[in-house]
């Protein structure tokens, strides 16, 4: 299983996907990547910055980590609620940004 990263509002208990961590060497990471392989870099992506402006605007002043799922108690985060998920009770990109006018 490959590491995912993601954007956590610990006072909200929801999360952003940020994607997959491109790692620049061993101990760090140059850029995140959500799509498939040869798709459009997350920054020019627009709904996928336009969810993480919109995100960082909702939770501005709350305490933000990224978190990766291969941390020990990512088992806690992945109980929140999930921006750009499309299981039960998660939020799809395009609705969580449809009429936001930012």
């Amino acid at each position: 299983m490959s590491a995912s990263a993601y954007m956590v509002c610990f006072s909200c208990r929801v999360l952003i996907a940020l994607g997959k961590p491109v790692m620049k060497d061993a101990a760090s990471v140059d850029h995140f990547h959500l799509e498939e392989e040869g798709s459009l870099p997350n920054s020019e992506n627009p709904l996928i910055t336009k969810s993480l402006w919109r995100f960082l605007a909702e939770h501005a002043g709350h305490p933000l980590r990224v978190k990766s799922s291969y941390e020990p108690d990512f088992e806690v985060v992945s109980s929140f609620s999930e921006i750009g998920s499309d299981e039960v009770g998660g939020i799809d990109l395009g609705g969580y940004v449809d009429g936001w006018s930012g």
